[in-house]
């Protein structure tokens, strides 16, 4: 997530000290989350790129180039090696993930979504489980919520739950200290090792809010929107409390089968790869795979189009409304730079393709595997700096970060958000010098201290859980902008190619995987033995 700064030319004395004031005003009003183009833009029709990528006809689509992807077995207990960039057919369950089944409808005349929901759960614990926990964040967007975002929302509707698997009908009862937390319990305890395929419907409604998950003028962002199954470790299930400055979403890799029934003037943009659409009446249904990712969000509108281009084999689309060709046309320039820049730099990026997706957001962007939602109050300014350009950059770091390395976003935030922000001092190299960067470094580092900040040790950790942070503008200095100094003083004392190293092997070492701090600090004191400018960094930065 982002809702950061424009790092262009700024006046002296107190270089970013407006920026931060700025940032600060837009987060807190927003309360939300935050390669060279080698050919000529194809731009197209929302309606064409969809028969183009989609084969729309009446029964079946064209499968030649994706294959079938439909996965109807029961998963077996081997974890499949899933070759993501093909779309082929794998039956079984990520290693240490799950999946996800879901028929799904969009109505607009109700504000809602929901429809059937089946997950096939692994134990991978050494535990026997009793109950299931799903996170339900939806029922957090209502009226007398508690969640810092009131909205007209309402609680999620849930029907009966059955373990098929089992064929056993289970109860389940909602927190009482947390609505979004959905205890299921199970008839037969899920031993270690074992899997269960369960299955329920629910209908979640959607506010009208310019939010990750909100309705505005007819464009619908669906985002942590059906229950996900919450992370069990260390012999207890996940359930921090949901808030609004930042992300606090925490899941394992699984596999997503959805199909998404919406009116046929509606585009559907996903996670995912979409392998067909189907008329059915006066809606249209969506087919799509999304194999090992984190998560699985849409956004749906009547009024998109979209720019593509092809960076190294990967798609990446730019989709905009209301005619506004000029910011997705420097959206996707910033797209595909961005994608060819963190390649290079940390490792590829395993999916066939990125959608990037001006739309009503009340923050500056917000990050989704595949899929990256961008604030269309974010304008094209013809510039490689321009707030846009740098927020897309941001945002489609997390892919690695985040999306391939996962980490739980409440308690160690810093292992996306100050990553993405890093990145986006990767994306500059793209025009900017070493020195350059390095000045501008300086002058965040600079901003920082004096700026509402006790220069005192505690105030200099990014490694904190949300809720020991001193306020908001503490958790946004330290998880994004010391964060991102961080490692750059980190590149500085290891040396550049040390440091790239160190960070390529974390990234293939943790992807698809969860990380901690600790693992990260494992992996750079590999790579810096004996560095004692290293280790006054890591003591300075990170909380033991």
């Amino acid at each position: 997530m982002d809702g950061k700064r424009n790092n262009t030319a700024l006046s002296s004395g107190n270089p970013f000290l407006w920026i931060l004031i700025l940032t600060l005003s837009f987060l807190l009003s927003s309360c939300t989350g935050l390669g060279f183009r080698e050919s000529g833009l194809s731009i197209q029709s929302t309606e064409s790129q969809a028969i183009a990528t989609a084969a729309l006809s009446s029964e079946v689509s064209d499968t030649s180039s994706t294959g079938d992807v439909r996965i109807t077995a029961v998963p077996t207990d081997t974890p499949a090696t899933v070759p993501v960039k093909d779309s082929g057919q794998n039956d079984n369950v990520p290693e240490n993930g799950n999946k996800y089944i879901m028929d799904l409808t969009l109505d607009t005349e109700n504000k809602s979504i929901g429809g059937t929901m089946t997950v096939i759960v692994r134990n991978t614990s050494s535990d026997t489980w009793d109950k299931l926990v799903f996170r339900d964040y939806p029922s957090l967007f209502t009226p007398d919520t508690d969640s810092g975002y009131p909205a007209d929302g309402r609680i999620t509707d849930i029907g009966e739950i059955r373990d098929i698997t089992e064929s056993e009908t289970l109860d389940y009862s909602r927190s009482g200290a947390d609505v979004s937390v959905l205890n299921v319990f199970l008839q037969t305890p899920l031993v270690s090792g074992d899997m269960r395929k369960i299955t329920f419907s629910f209908t979640a409604y959607i506010p009208n809010a310019e939010n990750r998950y909100g309705h505005m003028n007819n464009i619908y962002n669906i985002a942590n929107f059906y229950p996900v199954l919450a992370v069990y470790e260390d012999g207890a299930w996940s359930t921090e409390k949901y808030f609004d400055m930042g992300e606090c979403f925490y899941s394992v890799i699984s596999d997503y089968e959805v199909t998404v029934s919406a009116p046929s003037g509606m585009t559907v943009i996903t996670s995912g790869k979409t392998t067909r659409i189907t008329p059915s009446g006066s809606s249209r249904i969506w087919t799509i795979f999304a194999p090992v990712v984190r998560d699985f969000a849409l956004v749906a509108g009547s009024d998109f189009e979209v720019v593509s281009e092809d960076a190294h084999g990967i798609a990446v689309n730019s989709y905009y409304s209301d005619g506004d060709i000029n910011s997705g046309e420097e959206a996707l320039d910033a797209g595909v730079k961005a994608i060819l820049a963190f390649e290079n730099e940390f490792g590829e990026y395993p999916y066939p393709e990125i959608d990037i997706v001006l739309t009503y957001l009340d923050a500056g962007g917000m990050e989704y595997p595949n899929l990256v939602m961008i604030s269309n109050v974010l304008e094209a300014e013809f510039s490689d700096d321009s707030l846009l350009k740098i927020v897309v950059a941001h945002e489609v770091a997390h892919q690695w970060f985040y999306g391939m390395v996962g980490d739980n976003q409440f308690t160690e935030a810093w292992l996306d958000e100050s990553f993405a922000s890093y990145s986006e001092l990767v994306y500059k190299e793209t025009y900017l010098s070493d020195e350059e960067i390095g000045a501008e470094i300086d002058d965040m580092e600079a901003a920082l201290d004096p700026e509402g900040i006790d220069i005192e040790p505690g105030n200099y950790y990014i490694n904190l859980p949300y809720d020991e942070f001193k306020g908001p503008f503490v958790y946004v200095s330290c998880v994004y902008w010391r964060g991102e100094v961080f490692l750059y003083r980190l590149k500085e004392a290891m040396g550049e190619d040390a440091f790239r190293e160190a960070i390529k092997v974390y990234y293939k070492d943790y992807s698809m995987k969860i990380a901690t701090t600790e693992d990260f600090i494992q992996v750079i004191t590999k790579y810096a033995p004996d560095n004692q400018e290293v280790e006054q960094l890591l003591q300075k930065y990170l909380k033991e």
